[in-house]
């Protein structure tokens, strides 16, 4: 709503619903890859809208969606945790991949919710390799091998977070880095 009363309406991007979904797969992809690899984040992507099915990256993203999906169907059997956790992800990221239109295709600040699933899964595969334990290891070698890398992931996503609130800590400094 703005000042005067009146309504602010979204549009979808190019006008287009149907390109507009087409280009969601590429991005709902990186929202996983930001996950992993948090590098180069940025609070306003300038996102290339994507024009046809048949671009590479497009399928790619296709199939790596598809197979994300049938590995969370097969999960449910095993694992309802795994399933809860990767549904999660999906359903909070759907709240946020235009389909009703929405100001930004792609940001930072849309990942927030998803990554309490996201989080809950890297938790829970954690979990599972501490259980488990090869039989030519050493109990005490295995538990410091693990605890090495906990620590590393510990460390590395802290970093990134101190450096990132720094980003945040001014609009100057946002839009500084931003730009």
């Amino acid at each position: 709503i703005t000042e005067k009363g009146g309504i602010i309406s979204q549009s979808y991007q190019k006008d287009s619903f149907y390109l507009t979904m087409l280009t969601m797969p590429k991005i709902i992809i990186n929202y996983i890859q930001l996950h992993f690899f948090p590098f180069n984040l940025c609070v306003d992507y300038a996102y290339q809208v994507v024009d046809s099915l048949l671009e590479p990256a497009v399928i790619s993203s296709i199939i790596a969606l598809m197979i994300i999906t049938i590995f969370t169907i097969k999960a449910f059997k095993s694992s309802k945790i795994i399933t809860f956790d990767m549904l999660l992800f999906f359903i909070t990221l759907l709240l946020v991949s235009n389909i009703l239109p929405i100001d930004n295709i792609m940001a930072e600040i849309y990942i927030y919710l998803p990554s309490i699933g996201f989080c809950l899964l890297i938790a829970l595969i954690i979990n599972k390799i501490a259980v488990y334990k090869p039989a030519n290891i050493s109990y005490i070698s295995y538990n410091i091998s693990l605890g090495l890398i906990i620590i590393f992931i510990i460390t590395f996503n802290s970093i990134i977070i101190i450096k990132r609130n720094n980003t945040w800590q001014t609009s100057f400094s946002l839009w500084t880095d931003t730009v």
